[in-house]
């Protein structure tokens, strides 16, 4: 039998218009500090804003880029890929407020796991958090101090994926897909040591764009972010100021 998408749902949100949003709140945030709070992106969207806010405000202090897969609480059913990305802070995070970024907040999970990361590397003075969507569903209490947008009519099924794309004239623009969840017979990520899913793969919701758009990067997939902070090897593995061994 066919496989059957869900049923059609509104269209997703305009990516570059809430980045605008996001932005301005953003630079009104930092202007009202008298010292800059460190960016911090979640990989690999959360990344993906902060270093193009990093670029929009022209801040001399460089960002970071955080990492949760070593604090996940489903270890049992994702595993943990052996080439799982890296945190890499340029600086330390002692005593400094941070913002922490990333591009949609669901659970609270991830965000729970990347501040868990965090504190592996000190204890920051404050942490707030930016987001692109609050699309609610929230399991911890956590509340992000900026949102541009709040979705609360999405189905639980589906997710809000952003993507990216480099090679237009403006430069890097933002747009979301809406994708369905794995359901049976969907391809799934191999737990550790095992072999996956090889079924057919989850289906988006929306027929792609036209534009040549690059979708978050499956695990293992090395890239390089850019910027004044890293070089390609430095955004790839463990930041200068990692005091694990």
């Amino acid at each position: 039998m066919p496989f059957a998408p869900a049923s059609p749902i509104a269209a997703p949100p305009d990516a570059e218009a809430l980045y605008a949003q996001l932005l301005a709140q953003v630079r009104s945030t930092v202007a009202a500090q008298v010292e800059p709070p460190l960016l911090i992106g979640i990989y690999s969207g959360g990344a993906w804003l902060a270093q193009r806010l990093h670029a929009d405000l022209q801040l001399a202090q460089p960002y970071g880029v955080v990492s949760s897969t070593f604090h996940r609480d489903d270890f049992a059913t994702r595993g943990l890929h052996p080439s799982a990305n890296r945190t890499a802070l340029p600086v330390s995070i002692a005593d400094q407020a941070v913002l922490l970024i990333d591009d949609v907040l669901h659970t609270g999970r991830t965000i729970r796991a990347a501040m868990n990361e965090l504190f592996d590397f000190g204890r920051p003075a404050r942490i707030d958090l930016a987001v692109l969507v609050d699309r609610g569903g929230r399991e911890l209490p956590i509340c992000p101090q900026i949102a541009a947008a709040t979705l609360l009519d999405l189905p639980p099924e589906v997710s809000l994926a952003l993507l990216r794309d480099e090679d237009v004239a403006e430069g890097i623009r933002f747009r979301f897909d809406l994708v369905s969840a794995p359901g049976p017979g969907c391809a799934q990520p191999a737990p550790r040591g095992g072999q996956g899913n090889l079924g057919r793969p989850c289906v988006s919701l929306r027929a792609p764009p036209d534009l040549p758009l690059r979708v978050r990067p499956p695990e293992g997939d090395e890239k390089t972010w850019g910027g004044p902070a890293f070089s390609h090897e430095q955004i790839n593995r463990v930041g200068e100021h990692d005091p694990r061994p």
